[in-house]
């Protein structure tokens, strides 16, 4: 705890101002990419296993997180906390490692700064997990004397963080995997196989768990299921929604277009001179008990490894998802490059002191222009905490306002008993989770290329023909065939909105627009 005496507090204060600060009940209510892991969330409190009775992209944990979130709370308040919670111990390993690597007042800002820049309140563990690499890789280099301290830890932490996402949580094995063999001294040690044996099995402690409870609920259908959600989702996720960045604008430069470029380029240069220098470092001059050039060396390689995520699918919410390398990266690179240029010649000085300032200035002109991204779920700091919390912990029930989605709901509960499956179509998935009732079908939501093959697509529809659901949510315009949101499903799902199309005809409710669709009376 001694070593933590400056990361604690920061932990303290972020965690007590972002939950000053958490989401609007009306974000949880509109927002359906975080309701996607909260309707999952709330489908297995209801009974539901993961993919034996839900087939989803994410990792178990996703899922499993929020599910605890709300059998804890009973509520929103549960998930409030969990995210707020996992962002805020980011915050503070981000500071403990700035301040220790790269001096107090990087400690101050590297914190700060993230808080400006928090990523979407849902991805928690995109942040999570590479900050608490980057604070084991900081007290396993200062440790020179015990080269395999730490590497189990390090390696159970990976394979928790792939149970959330897996691609995050392989970078962090191939991470640990170079610092097993290369040791705190940099150079390959004699007794790297032993090291990498301890990270092999931290990761694999909490896979082979999970696959354990998998295969004990669901059988190898379930541990195949898992596996071909993993690879098709993620698959699909980049093959349909992938894209560039917006064209540059030279004549805003402030423009968020313009300042998503200038990062894109300012990041990843970083980064790769983070890895050179300290590289270059390690072997030039390895006196160097703190392993100053070691930890940027090896945060820089995460850091790049972390550019996938940002790069696929070119917009600052991804950008950001990948930002807490660059956080500590940044100013550690800025000490160290000044270090090494006081030895050189008063010309190479200058030059790097030009380079230092540039880098500088083209950051400074990135956040400004993507200033209004960072922490957008968050509500403003003047607002009433206290009040918003409350409403969390009411959920539909709280006082006010009432929200044109309530009434969709209220009315799915009178329509349906506790144990009645419901169908929601075809994105708005953060319905199952306020409407409490089980899910008809194996996927909480259609969207295009994300398991919409047609090996998925038969899969669901077996499930909906075997547990057919008491009444369908639909966006109004689903009823006219020719509707954008019809014609969407049917571009995906076409056997599902034929079903559906053909068997719920009956419009039980429809206010604004949501709609409510059921069978006939007297049909089965």
């Amino acid at each position: 705890m001694k070593r933590l005496r400056y990361g604690i507090p920061v932990f303290v204060v972020a965690w007590v101002l972002l939950l000053w600060m958490a989401p609007p009940l009306t974000s949880y209510l509109t927002n359906p990419d975080h309701g996607y892991q909260l309707s999952l969330g709330r489908l297995i409190t209801l009974g539901a296993f993961p993919f034996v009775d839900l087939i989803f992209h994410y990792g178990p944990m996703v899922a499993l997180t929020s599910a605890w979130a709300l059998w804890c709370s009973g509520g929103l308040l549960g998930e409030t906390i969990v995210c707020a919670t996992g962002y805020a111990a980011a915050l503070g390993c981000l500071a403990e490692v700035a301040r220790a690597r790269a001096g107090r007042i990087a400690g101050f800002l590297v914190p700060l700064v993230g808080l400006v820049f928090l990523a979407r309140f849902y991805k928690w563990y995109f942040w999570l997990f590479p900050a608490l690499a980057l604070l084991l890789l900081h007290r396993y280099l200062a440790r020179d004397a015990e080269p395999l301290r730490g590497l189990f830890t390090a390696g159970l932490t990976a394979g928790l963080c792939a149970l959330y996402r897996l691609d995050l949580g392989v970078v962090l094995l191939i991470l640990w995997c170079i610092v097993a063999v290369t040791g705190p001294r940099g150079l390959v040690q004699a007794r790297f196989p032993i090291a990498i044996l301890r990270v092999a099995v931290g990761f694999a402690a909490p896979v082979a768990t999970w696959l354990v409870a998998l295969a004990a609920s669901g059988g190898t259908a379930a541990l195949r299921s898992y596996g071909a959600a993993t690879f098709d989702g993620g698959r699909g996720v980049v093959a349909g929604w992938s894209h560039g960045a917006a064209p540059f604008d030279a004549s805003h430069l402030l423009s968020p277009a313009s300042a998503l470029w200038i990062a894109l380029l300012v990041v990843p240069l970083c980064l790769l001179g983070g890895l050179a220098l300290g590289s270059w470092q390690s072997r030039s001059a390895p006196a160097d008990p703190r392993g100053d050039a070691r930890f940027l060396a090896g945060a820089s390689l995460l850091g790049i490894g972390l550019l996938p995520q940002a790069l696929y699918r070119a917009d600052p919410h991804h950008l950001l998802q990948a930002l807490p390398p660059f956080l500590v990266v940044a100013p550690l690179l800025a000490r160290q490059l000044s270090q090494e240029l006081e030895a050189r010649s008063h010309g190479w000085r200058h030059l790097g002191r030009l380079a230092v300032a540039a880098i500088a200035l083209a950051t400074l002109l990135s956040g400004i222009g993507l200033r209004s991204f960072g922490g957008k779920d968050l509500a403003p700091l003047a607002s009433n905490g206290f009040e918003r919390l409350a409403d969390l912990a009411a959920g539909l029930t709280a006082p006010k306002p009432r929200y044109p989605i309530s009434a969709a709901m209220w009315q799915l509960a009178a329509l349906t008993p506790p144990d009645g499956r419901i169908l929601v179509v075809p994105m708005s998935s953060q319905i199952y989770y306020f409407a409490e009732r089980p899910m008809s079908g194996l996927l909480n939501i259609y969207a295009p290329s994300i398991l919409s093959d047609p090996f998925w697509r038969e899969r669901n529809l077996e499930h909906v023909r075997e547990h057919p659901p008491e009444a369908i949510l639909v966006r109004s315009g689903f009823v006219d065939p020719e509707s954008q949101n019809a014609r969407k499903l049917r571009a995906s799902f076409p056997e599902l909105e034929a079903f559906l199309r053909s068997r719920y005809t009956r419009v039980a409710f429809r206010r604004g627009p949501w709609t409510i669709l059921q069978r006939p009376e007297g049909t089965g």
